[in-house]
């Protein structure tokens, strides 16, 4: 105790002497001349601030005049003083050691010894080791939704027209946002409906070159998922290896796990990586594979990534019965993961005996799986029946009566049989059958070289393989399973060539462009290699301020990256002809109304007495709507290309910034026109291989959208204002009889109504190749942030979609909205937010008003990230 105090005492004087010679001219020292920098006076005014420095008032170091080298080593002695007595955290001792290296030969000039420094560092890392390599991060989101129906659907003979094949398509359509993508389909049934997405990875570097982590992620928790039944849980264990230089090799990357860094190529021509997109919490139809990819720069200017896994089976949602169990999870058209196993039923009844020998006979368990409702007592030997008694079905008289507990797979008696009896148990059995599935795995890479001397300059070569393998003991017999092979191999080179500086107004200029070949069969047993090319070309340069991009495209109609895409059931009647690898994109809803108006005018002319066409509510020959198709855009669970077959033209993408006083906004200009490479009759694929064609369709498209920043109550409102014009055209006229007097042995379309021209002597034409269709899109959007943690949002659509009413496909005059509105609050200090809105939408059908539909949503989102 006498030496601590004595200790103390001395470091008050110290600090006594130190007080007073911050006044005093300092002592003769080599080092007086030169002050000590600003950093040096930061560190010791943060470490002072941590009361390392006691008695020296914060304040005054560094204050006025500069302190000079041998002053500051002076406060750094009485730091380490303090830091031997009792510690200090982690980052004041970075701090001191910092600056005892930066001062050591003043400190050795005083004597000061740093050794406990370096002890204390070295016992804190051993401590503190696990905290300091362990690390979790992640997100917390979950969903409350209810949908309520404010027009019912549709009824048609007595059934809902929404569950009728072509309706139920269409539908899916009809019920979308204000996306239209009808390959997520309808939304969650009208009940308040909880969905999650839990996600969250535990990371530990176990050395600075090694780092694991392990993510889990929880989907659609307690309403069951796609892949997964139950309760919906996905585990994802990735390890990550990282070695930041291994000799010629900079970044060497090692994944095992999930992919989520996967590199495309350079315009996305020969390879999109998947991107695990998805709607409403639901699993994505591309989503992040699980396998293994390498990645880094070799030689300096070589970016290199390797990549390989294996892909599920994924299909389309058609079936018309649940495939799996769960709210939300069957959305028709959404996303379907076939299941891993199914039932296998007997094609005749299993029959079991069973005796009761001495004991009474209560309960007796079945050697099959017993499907429920298909079993009875066959035989029966006992009291009521001693010679034995045979019955061809249940609750027969005499039979013994029973209950089936599915669980135990066993048969209860209501009485129990006396002992001697002897009885037998007929049924439908059924076994688990595994699914044995075409093992389906996607191999590639992308290499990158960068041109030394050319700043911007690259050369890049992607490569894409992705093709199955034939399972243990055949294929899952379902029609929706191709029973075939499917190969496709895609080689890509890409480059950027920077043209100069700056070319007059046109600042940084580079041409940039892409070439790319497959080869693709959809059975490599059976069908040959299809081969073809595309390429894409652009320049890239910046004026007034904005990037601006012009692109010109030409993509084979044979030229496919990717793999055919599935039906989880049959194929929807309006689709079943399809038979490219990708799926088209929407464009609005068609139907056949001017048509059958035009038949009901001729038959009623010639006194036909039965119910007009037009107004007959039968499926799919009276009047009904069907989807139409953009084969310009595709998509799909394999299609790995940004570019759709079978396309040829430009495209142009402007951006301006502008500021207007206090008004800052950002333009938006861009467009397409596109025209197919060979003739594609799209009436084809919806109807059968019965309308050829000679004429191109074209695509054209038009954009334009302005965001504005407008201060607001001392913060800044955003504004935003797009607009979409878009249309389809192909102007063949090429006559095909829809409906004819039977009488005249024409090969008709529509059966009903040629019936309706018995006696008439009339046909009527129409044109199915023939396409004028337009779309209009706007919208607006309003974010006012009301306080610094509460931000009002306002979003409106409208969609308008017009066509000719000449042929089977153009009878189209129909709008969609969507409105949005809502509150964003962002809980102060914390990463946590809470989003609730209420979405309407509507759909309007000009000439077929039977089928407009509303629809309300309300939605409480909630979100914490970490």
């Amino acid at each position: 105790m006498a030496l601590k105090r004595t200790a103390t005492a001395a470091v008050f004087v110290l600090f006594m002497f130190l007080g007073a010679a911050a006044h005093l001219p300092a002592a003769a020292s080599p080092f007086n001349d030169v002050p000590a920098d600003r950093s040096s006076c930061d560190a010791l005014q943060s470490l002072a601030a941590d009361g390392l420095v006691r008695g020296y008032p914060t304040a005054r170091i560094c204050a006025g005049a500069p302190m000079s080298r041998a002053e500051i080593a002076r406060l750094i002695s009485l730091a380490l003083a303090k830091v031997e007595e009792d510690g200090a955290s982690r980052s004041d001792l970075v701090s001191l050691r910092a600056l005892m290296s930066q001062y050591k030969d003043e400190l050795g000039a005083l004597g000061v010894r740093t050794a406990a420094v370096e002890d204390r560092f070295s016992s804190l890392d051993r401590t503190t080791q696990f905290a300091q390599r362990f690390s979790v991060h992640g997100s917390f989101s979950s969903s409350y939704s209810q949908r309520e129906i404010l027009q019912n659907p549709l009824l048609v003979s007595g059934a809902l027209a929404r569950e009728d094949p072509v309706q139920r398509f269409t539908d899916a359509y009809i019920e979308t946002d204000s996306s239209n993508d009808p390959y997520y389909g309808a939304n969650d049934p009208g009940v308040l409906l909880p969905r999650s997405q839990w996600e969250f990875t535990a990371q530990y570097a176990a050395t600075p070159n090694l780092i694991v982590s392990l993510p889990v992620k929880l989907i659609d928790f307690a309403q069951a998922g796609y892949r997964n039944r139950g309760l919906g849980v996905g585990v994802n264990p990735t390890i990550e290896v990282s070695v930041p230089n291994a000799g010629q090799v900079q970044g060497l990357d090692l994944r095992l796990g999930q992919l989520e860094n996967l590199r495309g190529s350079l315009t996305g021509l020969a390879y999109s990586p998947p991107d695990n997109f998805h709607a409403q919490y639901k699993d994505p139809f591309r989503p992040f594979p699980e396998g293994g990819d390498v990645s880094g720069t070799a030689a300096r200017y070589v970016d290199f990534q390797l990549f390989g896994f294996r892909l599920d089976p994924v299909a389309i949602n058609t079936s018309p019965f649940p495939p799996n169990a769960g709210s939300g999870s069957t959305s028709y058209l959404g996303p379907y993961y076939f299941q891993q196993t199914s039932n296998v039923y007997g094609s005749t009844p299993t029959t079991d005996t069973f005796s009761a020998g001495s004991a009474p006979l209560q309960s007796v368990a079945l050697t099959q799986n017993g499907q429920p409702a298909t079993m009875y007592v066959s035989y029966f030997s006992g009291p009521g029946c001693p010679a034995g008694c045979f019955f061809s079905g249940p609750n027969q008289p005499g039979e013994p009566a029973f209950s089936f507990v599915q669980a135990a797979n066993q048969l209860v008696f209501a009485s129990p049989l006396p002992p001697g009896s002897t009885v037998a148990v007929s049924y439908q059995g059924f076994t688990v059958a595994n699914n044995t599935f075409a093992q389906r795995f996607d191999a590639g890479g992308r290499l990158v070289y960068h041109t030394p001397g050319l700043a911007g300059g690259a050369i890049g070569v992607t490569f894409n393989r992705i093709f199955d393998l034939p399972g243990d003991s055949g294929y899952f017999s379902q029609p929706a399973l191709p029973q075939s092979l499917v190969g496709d191999t895609v080689f890509g080179i890409d480059f950027t060539v920077p043209l100069a500086a700056s070319i007059g107004v046109f600042k940084t200029p580079s041409l940039f462009g892409e070439l790319a070949s497959s080869r693709y069969t959809k059975d490599t047993t059976l069908l040959p290699y299809a081969a073809d090319s595309a390429s894409v070309v652009g320049l890239r340069f910046r004026i007034l301020g904005g990037d601006q991009t012009l692109t010109y495209q030409d993509v084979g109609s044979n030229y496919i990256d990717g793999a055919p895409f599935q039906y989880s059931g049959q194929s929807p009647a309006l689709f079943a002809a399809w038979t490219a690898p990708q799926l088209p994109g929407p464009f609005g809803i068609g139907n056949d109304a001017a048509l059958n108006a035009k038949v009901d005018a001729i038959a009623a002319a010639n006194g036909f007495s039965g119910p007009l066409l037009g107004a007959n509510p039968s499926f799919p020959y009276g009047t009904f709507a069907f989807p139409l198709f953009n084969q310009f855009k595709a998509q799909g669970p394999y299609f790995y290309s940004s570019y759709a077959p079978n396309t040829r033209g430009g495209s142009a993408q402007l951006n301006f910034p502008l500021i207007v006083g206090k008004v800052d906004a950002r333009l938006r200009i861009g467009g397409q026109m596109l025209r197919e490479v060979q003739p594609n009759a799209l009436a084809d694929h919806a109807f059968g291989l019965n309308y050829p064609t000679r004429q191109r369709a074209t695509y054209a498209q038009v954009a334009s959208g302005v965001t504005l920043g407008l201060p607001l109550l001392n913060r800044r409102a955003t504004i935003s204002l797009d607009a979409l014009y878009e249309s389809l055209r192909r102007n063949d006229r090429s006559p095909f009889v829809y409906a004819a007097d039977p009488a005249l042995g024409l090969n008709a379309f529509n059966s009903l109504a040629s019936a309706e021209l018995a006696g008439s002597g009339a046909r009527v034409l129409y044109y199915p190749n023939f396409s004028n269709l337009s779309h209009y899109y706007g919208a607006a959007s309003v974010a006012v942030p009301l306080t610094s943690a509460v931000t009002a949002n306002v979003a409106y659509v409208d969609q308008r979609y017009s066509g000719d009413a000449q042929t089977l496909t153009q009878s189209v005059s129909q709008k969609k909205t969507s409105l949005t509105t809502g509150v964003l609050y962002n809980i102060p200090n914390t990463n946590a937010s809470v989003n609730l809105f209420f979405n309407r939408y509507a759909y309007r059908d000009n000439v077929l008003p039977s089928y407009d539909w509303v629809q309300n949503r309300q939605n409480l989102y909630f979100t914490v990230k970490f």
